[in-house]
């Protein structure tokens, strides 16, 4: 992983600026000329590692979901759920930096969405990118599904998934929740029927990424088990038998949907570091 690992340091500065670009985009739910503009920016993002995007749109009222598929080495498969709308930001005054700025200062970056979770999203594609760049491929083949509408109730993704099963066929998806505890240890999201030890697919999946969560941090994860998350992509994927697996580069000071919400800088660069061992561990970990 250290040519990965050297990639991304010299590219971070770049990689900064493209999730500055995203953050700038004021995709809030109700916005529909705002979230037009925000998905044609996530088009571009996964254009770049991707020639198999496609827009998904049930009708025009109804905010694109963006779908990229990337050939791997293997026949294995990780699914990256995300969104690009964003809750509204609430009147400027309760911000120390303009909501849509994407102002950096001591190392955070301050942005509604920055947590939620545009941050994610970028540095997936960007530790894809990684791949591409230094061995033409990633290890795994990976898709990207990215919807507008999850602060909405996600009636797009719904429909899709009843329309088009096709593209959220996995042998794993990662999806964004949690943060880091008071001692900064990452939070791993796990559902209320998986555990680390039972030896099913499930529990293999998560093991992998707590083993590359662990490698990359030189820690263990915070494991939480939630038994009652009723998110339109959570039912939809487990509904499918696809493992599923939650974490984030959030930090616990950064206010997802409050006002100054922000995510560190290095904790974005680390995370396109941490999603390429994730990666990695996945292709090499057995898979079914």
């Amino acid at each position: 992983m250290d040519k990965i690992f050297d990639h991304v340091d010299k590219s971070s500065a770049i990689y900064v600026k493209e999730l500055q670009a995203l953050l700038r985009q004021p995709s809030v739910s109700d916005d529909s000329d705002g979230i037009k503009k925000t998905a044609a920016v996530v088009k571009n993002l996964l254009e770049d590692i991707s020639s198999n995007v496609e827009i998904i749109q049930p009708n025009r009222d109804r905010a694109p979901i963006l779908y990229a598929e990337i050939s791997g080495e293997t026949d294995k498969t990780v699914l990256f759920y995300n969104y690009y709308d964003v809750r509204s930001s609430g009147p400027f005054s309760d911000w120390d930096y303009e909501p849509f700025s994407a102002t950096i200062d001591a190392g955070k970056i301050y942005a509604r969405g920055a947590a939620d979770n545009k941050g994610d999203l970028v540095a997936r594609v960007k530790a894809v990118e990684a791949f591409i760049k230094i061995r033409q491929a990633p290890p795994l083949t990976v898709k990207f599904i990215v919807e507008g509408e999850a602060e909405i109730g996600s009636p797009a993704l719904v429909w899709v998934a009843s329309h088009r099963p096709e593209i959220f066929r996995a042998d794993a998806c990662i999806w964004t929740a949690g943060s880091r505890d008071d001692e900064g240890r990452l939070e791993l999201t796990l559902m209320n029927h998986t555990r680390l030890t039972d030896g099913d697919s499930e529990s293999q999946i998560a093991g992998l990424v707590c083993e590359a969560v662990t490698e990359f941090y030189k820690r263990n994860p915070v494991v939480r088990i939630n038994s009652d998350n009723m998110s339109p992509v959570v039912q939809i994927i487990s509904k499918r038998g696809i493992p599923l697996v939650g974490l984030s580069i959030a930090n616990n000071d950064s206010r997802a949907a409050s006002s100054n919400e922000n995510i560190n800088t290095a904790d974005f660069v680390d995370g396109i570091k941490l999603t390429a061992v994730i990666m990695r561990n996945l292709a090499c970990g057995g898979l079914a």
